[in-house]
This record gives C-alpha cells, sequence and structure tokens, in this order.
C-alpha cells in the first residue's frame, strides 16, 4: 500500500520531462494499456458507491490508425455499454472516433499548456470549443497536483459545457457538467497492474 501511495504522488507531482511526447502520452496524462480501467462515484454526495465504469478493452485498427477501445457504462446497466476509439500522436494529440462517426474529433492535447485553446468540428457539424488550464484536484483523501483539466462548449448548443479532467500516471479523474451542477470523480483505478484508490 505505502509504494502505491508513493508511486502515485511521484506520478502526479514529478517534474522530470518526458523523453517524447508519444511517451507522455501513452505513460502520462491519458495511459491507454488494456486491461486499465476507471471507476467512479458521484461528484456530489457522501456516498462511496461506485456507479459508473471505463475501461480499454482493446486495439483496433480502423481508418488507417491503431486505437483503443475505450467501453463505459454505468454499473447498474453493463449491458448499454458506451464504445469510444482512441488515438494518440506522437505530439500528444488525442483524437476520438465512434463508428458511425465521419471525421475524427481532437478531444485532448496531452502536451497543451496552460490556458491553451482550439476547436473542432463535430460530426453534426458544430463546432466545439476547448481551453485546458492546470489544476489541483481533489480526489477523495487525496490531493492531485498538475492535472490538465478540458472545458468543452459548443457555442450553438445550450446547457453542454462540461469539464474532463486528466491527471499524469492516471488519466481520468473527475468529469463534471458545468452547465448542470453535476458529475463523477474517481474512486478507483488500475493502472498498468497497479491499483489506485480514493
Amino acid at each position: 500500500m505505502l509504494a502505491c501511495m508513493i508511486t502515485l504522488l511521484m506520478s502526479c507531482n514529478s517534474d522530470e520531462p518526458y523523453k517524447t511526447f508519444k511517451e507522455e502520452s501513452t505513460s502520462g496524462y491519458l495511459p491507454l494499456e488494456v486491461g486499465n480501467y476507471w471507476d467512479f462515484r458521484n461528484a456530489a454526495g457522501t456516498s462511496q458507491q461506485v456507479t459508473y465504469h471505463r475501461e480499454v478493452k482493446g486495439k483496433a485498427q480502423l481508418n488507417g490508425h491503431e486505437y483503443y477501445l475505450i467501453t463505459s457504462h454505468a454499473v447498474d446497466q453493463p449491458s448499454t455499454a458506451d464504445s469510444l476509439y482512441y488515438r494518440v500522436e506522437e505530439n500528444g494529440d488525442v483524437y476520438t472516433w465512434r463508428r458511425n462517426w465521419t471525421n475524427e474529433m481532437l478531444q485532448y492535447k496531452l502536451a497543451a499548456d496552460d490556458g491553451d485553446k482550439w476547436s473542432y468540428l463535430m460530426d453534426e457539424g458544430d463546432t466545439m470549443e476547448v481551453i485546458m488550464t492546470t489544476t489541483t484536484l481533489d480526489a477523495g483523501s487525496r490531493n492531485i497536483s498538475d492535472c490538465k483539466a478540458y472545458h468543452y462548449n459548443a457555442p450553438n448548443w445550450a446547457d453542454e459545457e462540461y469539464t474532463v479532467t486528466l491527471a499524469r500516471g492516471i488519466g481520468f479523474v473527475r468529469e463534471f457538467s458545468d452547465a448542470w451542477g453535476m458529475g463523477m470523480t474517481l474512486a478507483k483505478a488500475s493502472i498498468g497492474g497497479s491499483v489506485f484508490e480514493y
């Protein structure tokens, strides 16, 4: 347990630069390895019960690229899993794609600096604007520094703003609807065979 805690603290606070963006993207803010998973609880309230599960289920060659397939589902509804494909460029850009989409979407820039902005065209034809900020996050009893929070806003939509926060060495740690004031925060993660609880 002590070794896991030391590893977690080192992974979240390390200032040692990565040798390449690819290394950062696969072992840094979005560790994609088959078998990695993230369990979440509701961000509001006192319940510690896990309500949502996300897992890297496999790899696939699609559209001339290699993707990681990540499925997500409510714990009480495993048969309604959502599937999303992720691929990471060597510069740290993360694209997502679904089988019914025409275009990929530039979901994350893992090498982005605090305050960086970009936009991408969604499959419906609307534009999504993204701003990345660095932040410190309280996750259960732990304080995680050097996180990257990605805030999404589609100007033509109403009440859709949301933020996804990634932590170095962990990946997904919080997802929150800024418009509705609700979301989920990490309860447990298995990364490369090491399990972390919050």
